[in-house]
């Protein structure tokens, strides 16, 4: 007890002092190696709190942030040095650059055989697209791809629980000479009765994946009551129903169902049927299902437009804008929703943000869009701008807009104008429609006529 409380006095000092700052001639040899034991202690659980945040940040889509915490950070440790590369791929990877990715993977696991397996499945999936997409490398052919599988699928066997039977599907359907490709999926169905609850998810989802569905026919009509009591399951059925088009029976398989998918299938049924509410409530709950749905979120844009939801709207664009890269699109679509709510500085700002896009020669609509704002904000100088350029893509209104500019004074000011311009009932629109009898205009003659003939002019 003596031993335990000598050592967590200098620990309370240490927590405040650095390095440095530890006198190690006042330390007994046991203070020192709790000193030197607490220090990688806090290294680790610092190295730990930064993986953290960076796999979070990964997890999040914000991978520019995750490349920077990697470059700024300390992970210079063995294990900071491995797990950091392995993020490097799959950042790469999530960012489409999939050479690059198969690059870091395929050194990683040359030089440290141990970490093969974390980083073979990465390598395999960047090399199946690049061979998909028809890339030259010296490295990627079907030969190799199989390879790689064959040593991939082997060092992750044992945490794989159904024998990573979605890569083996993937690596089949691009194996000319597999049984798959030979004898069609239609035969690969055949047998699915026997398989697994897992193994015939996936299935399903390849099926999907490849808009296999055709060969489903015959087979979902034979499969076995049994299958049926997994949601997983007939969430797929109702999925691939939904697909044929027979709604009804789609709608049947996924009740009880609350899956953001199956409510994106349900939306998708009311809004065939125009029933908007209905299909904006089953948007809106599959994004609380799954708060990053870019299906949920494309569907609520358009939906919050038609029902006049425009904060909601502006909402879901901001959330997909940090989902996915940047849309000139949904910075105009942001605009148009704030001049719906009739909040034209903020409008004009996203509208400006487009036009420096554009690199100041944005098209029609955009600059339409930019005069109605400068208009309405009173911004004379820009609104003359604005509709020279809009008059020059053959706008009518915009060059009306020029003109006026040019003829009255405080011409923006003057449309804004919502006072009365005359409180007179003089001229008013029935008056103009009523008929009324002619009443002559009376002559004053100042000089007769006579008199004009009778001036004789002398030169």
């Amino acid at each position: 007890m003596l031993f335990l409380s000598t050592l967590l006095f200098p620990l309370k000092i240490w927590g405040e002092q650095t390095e440095l700052q530890v006198d190690f001639e006042k330390l007994s040899p046991q203070e020192i190696a709790y000193y030197l034991l607490y220090k990688e202690e806090s290294k680790r659980l610092k190295l730990l709190s930064d993986l953290k945040l960076l796999k979070f940040m990964i997890l999040s889509g914000n991978t520019s942030y995750a490349k920077k915490l990697i470059i700024e950070g300390d992970f210079n440790t063995h294990l900071g040095k491995l797990i950091t590369r392995r993020y490097l791929a799959v950042i790469a990877f999530i960012e489409g650059d999939y050479l690059q990715s198969f690059q870091i993977s395929k050194e990683a696991a040359r030089y440290n055989l141990k970490s093969l397996e974390n980083f073979c499945l990465q390598k395999l999936m960047s090399e199946m697209i690049l061979f998909t997409a028809h890339y030259y490398h010296v490295e990627v052919n079907l030969a190799r791809l199989l390879e790689d599988y064959g040593t991939c699928s082997l060092q992750n066997y044992r945490d794989a629980p159904t024998g990573h039977l979605w890569m083996q599907l993937l690596v089949n359907s691009l194996n000319p000479k597999s049984l798959m490709r030979i004898r069609g999926l239609d035969f690969v169905f055949k047998i699915l009765n026997n398989a697994s609850n897992e193994e015939l998810a996936i299935w399903l989802k390849f099926a999907l994946f490849f808009d296999q569905i055709e060969p489903l026919k015959e087979m979902i009509s034979t499969i076995n009551e049994e299958f049926l009591q997994d949601p997983q399951i007939r969430e797929l059925l109702g999925i691939i129903y939904y697909r044929y088009g027979n709604s009804d029976l789609a709608l049947e398989l996924l009740q009880g169902i609350t899956t953001a998918n199956s409510e994106i299938v349900r939306g998708n049924i009311k809004l065939a049927n125009k029933e908007y509410e209905l299909a904006y409530g089953h948007f809106q709950y599959a994004l609380k299902r799954k708060p990053d749905s870019l299906n949920a979120l494309e569907r609520i844009v358009p939906l919050a437009w038609v029902l006049g939801k425009w904060e909601e709207g502006i909402l879901a664009l901001h959330e997909l804008s940090l989902k996915t890269s940047g849309s000139r699109d949904r910075t105009l679509l942001t605009a148009l929703f704030f001049m719906r709510q009739e909040k034209y500085q903020p409008a004009y700002r996203q509208l400006r943000e487009l036009q420096s896009a554009y690199h100041q020669a944005p098209p029609l609509e955009v600059n339409r869009a930019l005069v109605y704002t400068s208009l309405l904000l009173k911004a004379e100088d820009d609104l003359k701008v604005h509709a020279r350029s809009a008059c020059e893509q053959n706008d009518a209104l915009s060059c009306l807009h020029r003109y006026y500019l040019e003829v009255w004074p405080e011409y923006s000011k003057t449309v804004n104008n919502q006072e009365k311009i005359s409180d007179s009932n003089e001229f008013t629109l029935e008056k103009i429609k009523n008929l009324a009898d002619p009443t002559p205009i009376a002559e004053t003659l100042f000089i007769h006529q006579n008199e004009l003939e009778n001036l004789n002019f002398k030169y």
